[in-house]
């Protein structure tokens, strides 16, 4: 009984001690695009440069429907292209396993919960905080859930598929990818992105966000500088214009 009040009591300071965050507003038209439509659709690609927030948005959205209970957590997948980048190889407890993967968000959940709630949510028995490998997604579905896929630029197309159809009720998938670093002969997001080009029913139930203009990299202006720089020494130079 003790330590269930123990948790009890943990769970409680927890929920009541969310630390108030910046708002998220969208730095330029297309990011406020993007928040708007992930908010709206249940699947969402978001493709282009790095460096313009494709994956800290859903990030902090997923933060902040967590925190309003509009769902019960947040999943992060991500392909691993060796055996070794399995989670399963990973050294650890869970949670330590848990930090390992979930680094690529950690920045943007930080800026919506402190390192304690970071912690208390990793936890095994909580799992607010989740990963599942892309090789467990068969079998799977999910539930008042919103589920981010990080570089997914190295998805087959397989894996593209099982993922989008496993999207249960109240849940929300952002795929998020830059095409020009794949690791892959042939990117399942492109592919699968080309497919939904020619079926109607495919472009109304998912929604593809692109950015593709170097004015659009709002990490930092040495990222964007390098950025265009590689792109000038291999004569692929975006479009630079900024999108309205």
């Amino acid at each position: 009984m003790k330590r269930e009040n123990k948790r009890t009591t943990r769970a409680e300071k927890v929920e009541k001690s969310f630390k108030p965050a910046p708002p998220l507003e969208g730095q330029n038209p297309n990011q406020r695009k993007y928040i708007e439509t992930v908010k709206a659709h249940p699947i969402t690609f978001a493709t282009g440069l790095a460096g313009t927030s494709k994956t800290y948005i859903p990030t902090r959205l997923a933060s902040l429907f967590l925190q309003q209970e509009a769902i019960d957590r947040i999943i992060l997948m991500r392909p691993a292209i060796s055996a070794s980048q399995s989670v399963g190889f990973a050294k650890g407890t869970h949670e330590e396993k848990m930090k390992h993967w979930l680094r690529p968000i950690l920045g943007a959940l930080e800026d919506e919960f402190s390192f304690g709630q970071i912690e208390y949510m990793l936890k095994e028995e909580i799992r607010m905080l989740d990963f599942c490998p892309l090789e467990n997604v068969k079998g799977n579905s999910w539930h008042n859930a919103f589920i981010i896929v990080d570089e997914a630029e190295d998805c087959t197309l397989d894996e593209i598929k099982h993922l989008v159809t496993r999207v249960g009720k109240n849940s929300t998938m952002v795929i998020c990818g830059d095409l020009d670093q794949t690791d892959l002969k042939s990117s399942g997001m492109g592919e699968f992105l080309g497919l939904r080009t020619r079926s109607p029913i495919l472009e109304r139930s998912t929604q593809h966000i692109h950015f593709g203009t170097y004015e659009e990299i709002v990490r930092s202006d040495i990222c964007r500088n390098v950025v265009m720089g590689i792109h000038e020494a291999m004569g692929i130079l975006h479009d630079q214009s900024p999108r309205t």
